[in-house]
C-alpha cells in the first residue's frame, strides 16, 4: 500500500514525499490532484503531529496510518501497554468499592484476572473491528493486518487514562469512560482514512466493536469478582 497525500487522500505511490538539498534543505512534493504538499507533517515535531492526532484532524490520521515509517514492533509493544493500563483500571474499579487488603499475593491475582478480561476483550474488539471495516471498505485491497495495526495505534488513549487514573482514584470510572470516548473517536478516523467509509459508518463500526468488547468484559469481570474477592 503506497503513499497517499494527507490533504486528499489520494494514492502517490512510493515517491519521496520530499527532495533533499544541500546544507539539510528540504521541499516537500506537491500533490498533482490538489496542489497542497503531500505530507506537510514531513516538517512538523513529532509533539505536533500527536497534538493534531488528539485534535483529530484527518490529514495526521492519514500520515500515521500511510505515510509514517512505523517499525513493526512498535505495535506489539504498544498492545501489550494498552492491555496492562487496561487492567490496571479495570482492577481499581472493580475493586474499588470492596475493602483495601494487604495480602499482595491476592493483589497480584487480581491484577493477573484483571488483565486476562483486558486480554479477551481487545482480542474480540480486533476481530469484530476487522472483520466489519473489511465488509464496508471502499478499498478492496485493505487487509486485515492494516486494519488491525490502526486500531493498536488508536488505543493509546488507554494510556491517557491510566496516567489520570493514578492522580484521581476516586473518579477511576469517569477517567476511563473518557478515555474510551477518545479511543471511539480516534479509531473511527483511523477507519475513515483506511477504508473511506462514510463518518457514520465509521463510528458504527467501532461502537458495535466496543459494545461486543463492553459486554465480554462486563460477563468476565462478574465471574472474576466472585472468585478472586
Amino acid at each position: 500500500m503506497g503513499r497517499v497525500c494527507t490533504e486528499c487522500s489520494t494514492v502517490v505511490g512510493d515517491f519521496q514525499l520530499y527532495r533533499e538539498f544541500p546544507g539539510g534543505v528540504i521541499k516537500l512534493t506537491r500533490c498533482d490532484a490538489c496542489g497542497a504538499a503531500v505530507d506537510k507533517y514531513i516538517e512538523y515535531d513529532a509533539v505536533i503531529t500527536f497534538q493534531d492526532i488528539l485534535l483529530l484532524k484527518m490529514p495526521a490520521y492519514r500520515h500515521l496510518l500511510y505515510n509514517a515509517d512505523i517499525h513493526p514492533s512498535v505495535y506489539p509493544k504498544l498492545a501489550m501497554m494498552t492491555l496492562l493500563c487496561n487492567a490496571y483500571i479495570k482492577q481499581q474499579s472493580a475493586y474499588q468499592n470492596r475493602a483495601e487488603t494487604g495480602d499482595f499475593a491476592l493483589l497480584e491475582l487480581r491484577f493477573y484476572a484483571s488483565l486476562a478480561v483486558a486480554i479477551t476483550g481487545f482480542i474480540a474488539y480486533l476481530l469484530v473491528g476487522c472483520s466489519l471495516v473489511k465488509m464496508f471498505s471502499v478499498d478492496r485491497n485493505l487487509t486485515y493486518r492494516k486494519i488491525g495495526q490502526a486500531l493498536i495505534l488508536t488505543s493509546f488513549a488507554q494510556l491517557l487514562a491510566v496516567a489520570a487514573a493514578v492522580w484521581g482514584r476516586d473518579a477511576v470510572q469517569l477517567l476511563s469512560f473518557l478515555a474510551e470516548l477518545l479511543g471511539i473517536a480516534a479509531s473511527s478516523h483511523a477507519i475513515r482514512a483506511l477504508s473511506k467509509c462514510g463518518q457514520v459508518q465509521a463510528y458504527s463500526i467501532v461502537v458495535i466493536a466496543w459494545l461486543v468488547r463492553y459486554v465480554i468484559d462486563m460477563q468476565l469481570v462478574a465471574i472474576l469478582l466472585e472468585m478472586v474477592s
